[in-house]
């Protein structure tokens, strides 16, 4: 397996103060609080972001807007719909990258749209997390794990390490 490793320089207190987006692989952080998350939160690129929970996704939002950042996030779950997904992204169209936030349980409700593969960074925050899913949810992690390589760009995110077999 091939490794790179990223070292974060001495004066930079976050990722973004050296990067602009996180690479494509795994991304063992192995410290909290390096505002991976919010690098793509906050970046130019057009994103999925996908957690285990709707608590980790509601305590992102809290986050915002504030003076950085005010863009309009969108918050896939099992009460919105596809075509709700569509008028978020035309809305966003030539004013603000496009930012999607779901729990690993609504992603098949993007992978329909045309372009998603080529045009979203997929990012899988706490992936150590598909690991513990059981009933119709470990379902769903399954079917994220079929799709992430579809995509042209995706990381899976954690600061949690897991043994290199999985």
């Amino acid at each position: 397996m091939n490794y790179k490793t990223i070292t974060m320089p001495e004066e930079a207190n976050y990722l973004s103060d050296f990067m602009a987006e996180l690479p494509t692989g795994i991304f063992n952080k192995k410290i909290t609080a390096t505002g991976a998350t919010t690098l793509v939160m906050e970046n130019l690129q057009d994103v999925i972001i996908l957690s285990p929970t709707k608590a980790l996704i509601e305590n992102k939002l809290k986050q915002y807007p504030l003076d950085r950042c005010n863009y309009e996030f969108f918050v896939l779950n099992e009460y919105v719909e596809t075509e709700d997904l569509v008028k978020y992204i035309n809305q966003c169209q030539g004013k603000q990258p496009i930012k999607i936030l779901s729990t690993y349980d609504s992603l098949y409700k993007a992978t329909c749209l045309p372009g998603i593969y080529s045009n979203y960074h997929l990012v899988i925050d706490e992936f150590h997390e598909l690991l513990k899913l059981s009933g119709d949810r470990e379902k769903k992690a399954l079917f994220v794990l079929t799709e992430f390589s579809k995509f042209t760009k995706y990381t899976f995110l954690s600061a949690t390490p897991i043994k290199e077999d999985f």
